[in-house]
């Protein structure tokens, strides 16, 4: 049965990413009562922190709780920028003699800046006093040590000190395990929306899988066990599948990449055959609104073998948006 758009936008209305957030633990608590305080000061933030421990939700949160909710929240990811001339369109020239409607500037990743462009950004906040910004927040982010950076002098310490008034870090997840319960309770909320179901209790299994494992992935990591638990259906398979995962994860791949999810889509293949495999690559369809092609590239497989995939199990037919319709 396809996923309606009707449950697409009820589930939009209760998307995890603020929920990257909750929890009852000290570091969260500690964290969540300076986001107001931090959020009413229009100076620029620095958040730190591991990959998916949820850096951009707080940005986003910033934003939220700075009134800006009517403001656009414009997002660039440094590691794709190249020197000078692609960073001027990206960032400031939209931003150029029109700011009304932006609200947070948010820069992602910001140890991959080149030093071309971490020169223009620093031109930018010093001229005239960040006069060109017109207000407009800038937050960035790293999961590097900018310090480090600074004395090995692959950054810019006077970037460094101008973006770095207010610094937050955002705790991994093994440091607020108490949490982990929490989270997960909320994902399988949401996915059981997604997918139609009745949210389901945690099991011993997955309470197990969860006591034991890292989460070197933090609270993302954490989503995708949840959504892959809701996928399944049956959360013994799915957590034999979770620990296979794991134990592939560990092993480093040969170009030094994480796993592909192709891997989870074979994995969970060989534990509840072709039904687990339907799940999983319905829950990405529907996370990328039926788009194949983004999917395949969610999913890391070709755009010809998800076809062939889609074939096999029988879904083809249940597409209910076209490519062409999200272009």
């Amino acid at each position: 049965m396809p996923i309606s758009a009707n449950i697409l936008d009820d589930a939009a209305e209760l998307r995890p990413e603020r929920r990257f957030l909750w929890g009852s633990s000290q570091a969260i608590r500690s964290l969540q009562s300076t986001i107001e305080e931090v959020a009413a000061k229009n100076v620029p933030v620095m958040i730190t922190g591991e990959r998916g421990a949820g850096k951009r939700m707080l940005a986003r949160e910033i934003h939220r709780c700075a009134g800006n909710r009517g403001l656009g929240f414009r997002e660039v990811n440094c590691a794709r920028l190249g020197e000078l001339r692609a960073l001027a369109p990206a960032v400031f020239g939209p931003l150029n003699g029109n700011t009304e409607d932006v609200g947070t500037l948010y820069l992602c990743n910001l140890e991959k800046l080149s030093p071309g462009a971490q020169q223009q950004l620093h031109s930018l906040l010093c001229r005239r006093g960040g006069e060109d910004l017109q207000g407009v927040r800038v937050i960035c982010s790293t999961s590097a040590n900018l310090e480090e950076l600074c004395a090995a002098g692959l950054f810019r310490e006077d970037l460094h000190y101008l973006l770095t008034p207010i610094c937050l870090r955002v705790p991994p997840l093994r440091h607020r395990r108490e949490d982990v319960r929490i989270l997960l309770d909320e994902f399988f909320e949401y996915y059981a929306l997604l997918f139609s179901r009745p949210k389901p209790e945690v099991s011993r299994e997955i309470s197990q899988f969860c006591n034991e494992h890292a989460f070197p992935g933090n609270v993302r990591e954490l989503e995708e066990c949840a959504r892959i638990v809701i996928a399944i259906g049956d959360q013994k398979i799915a957590a034999s599948v979770l620990r296979s995962m794991a134990q592939q994860n560990a092993r480093p791949a040969a170009n030094g990449t994480s796993p592909s999810l192709s891997f989870s889509l074979k994995d969970a293949g060989r534990a509840a055959s072709l039904k687990a495999e339907r799940e999983l690559i319905l829950q990405v369809l529907a996370r990328t609104r039926w788009n194949r092609k983004r999917a395949a590239e969610e999913l890391r497989i070709s755009y010809k073998a998800l076809l062939y995939k889609l074939k096999k199990i029988g879904v083809d037919d249940e597409c209910t948006v076209s490519e062409e319709s999200l272009r």
